[in-house]
């Protein structure tokens, strides 16, 4: 999921360290951001789309909707549109993904965070994201290893005119005509994360890049939905993910879902949630926390000012729970200490 990486890093990592409250993402332009869409992110004006358009399958057909070099991890996956926020908490989806970028600009405890995203994504997808002024992002799709098949929802306070712009400058050829998604949307070819992508704006504020296959499903459905203006303050970021074992190996195969949230606290501090359902929630629970004991050294330990010292690992049911409270100071500890690892 590099490219939902890509994007989230340029969402969230050039909040202000003043940043103000959030305000109503319908009621302004974010005109704000570094440097515009300047750069290499838009060639030219994107009023000029060039002549005609092309019906949404033509265009995907023409720039090969099929990548020989995006292998597949799930012989089951199937794209299929979620635009449900709740997607995070729960659903059929094999992995989802919630960030609200207004709860990072909020709090300092948002605000911290944001560098350890920049850090461990690259950027070069989703080049001048930020300048949308993103309120939330939804990533779901039905592979943990393989995001060719998810689909993304970005909701943005900028005008449908920058909006549109951003767009443009996702082209795969910039010479090409945006391709008819129907009345009132606009949308175009392109590509992230080495898959061909149908990049759109469905409705007004809303940004959608979705698997060419759902393009004609996704416009029709998204131009009359209620998409909210803004995601649950209370949470920065949300993941949940089916049968994770194959790629969290340090997880016992009896685990059938994992969730994990970060709630950003009033005094600055913030709490980080682990729930993993599977058989066996006892043992599981004391498997975390033999892990932590294990992985966090004494040296870490001291580094991040205690802040795995004393976490409440704790099992209810068939589900195993592990929560961590972070002061400001251990987030900022903690930030740091994730950072160092990148540093050249």
């Amino acid at each position: 999921m590099a490219g939902l990486g890509s994007l989230v890093a340029c969402a969230a990592s050039r909040v202000p360290a003043n940043a103000p409250s959030p305000t109503n993402a319908g009621d302004r332009d974010a005109s704000t951001g570094a440097a515009g869409l300047a750069d290499n992110a838009v060639h030219g004006d994107a009023t000029d789309a060039g002549p005609g358009t092309l019906d949404v399958a033509e265009s995907a057909v023409a720039s090969g909707v099929r990548d020989a070099s995006v292998a597949e991890d799930d012989s089951d996956a199937t794209a299929k549109l979620v635009f449900d926020l709740t997607a995070a908490r729960s659903g059929e989806s094999k992995v989802a993904v919630l960030v609200n970028v207004e709860a990072f600009r909020a709090s300092t405890a948002g605000r911290q965070l944001a560098p350890v995203v920049a850090a461990i994504t690259q950027k070069e997808d989703f080049a001048h994201i930020d300048d949308l002024g993103v309120a939330w992002l939804l990533f779901t799709g039905p592979s943990m290893l393989n995001s060719a098949h998810g689909t993304l929802l970005v909701y943005c306070a900028a005008s449908d005119a920058k909006i549109d712009k951003w767009l443009d400058s996702r082209r795969s050829d910039p010479h090409s005509a945006p391709v008819d998604a129907g009345p009132g949307v606009h949308a175009v070819v392109g590509r992230a994360d080495r898959a061909v992508r149908i990049f759109m704006r469905p409705q007004s504020h809303l940004l959608a890049m979705v698997p060419p296959e759902l393009s004609t499903e996704a416009a029709t459905v998204l131009r009359t939905a209620r998409i909210p203006a803004h995601a649950d303050p209370g949470e920065a970021f949300r993941f949940r993910a089916k049968d994770p074992h194959r790629v969290m190996s340090e997880l016992p195969g009896s685990v059938t879902e994992v969730r994990f949230w970060i709630a950003p606290r009033k005094d600055q501090g913030a709490d980080f949630f682990f729930e993993s359902d599977t058989t066996g929630a006892a043992i599981v629970a004391q498997q975390l926390h033999d892990f932590l004991d294990r992985e966090v050294d004494v040296s870490t330990r001291n580094l991040t000012l205690g802040v795995f010292d004393h976490p409440d690992i704790t099992a209810n049911g068939d589900v195993a729970q592990v929560h961590i409270r972070a002061t400001e100071a251990q987030l900022a500890a903690i930030l740091q200490v994730i950072l160092a690892d990148f540093r050249p």
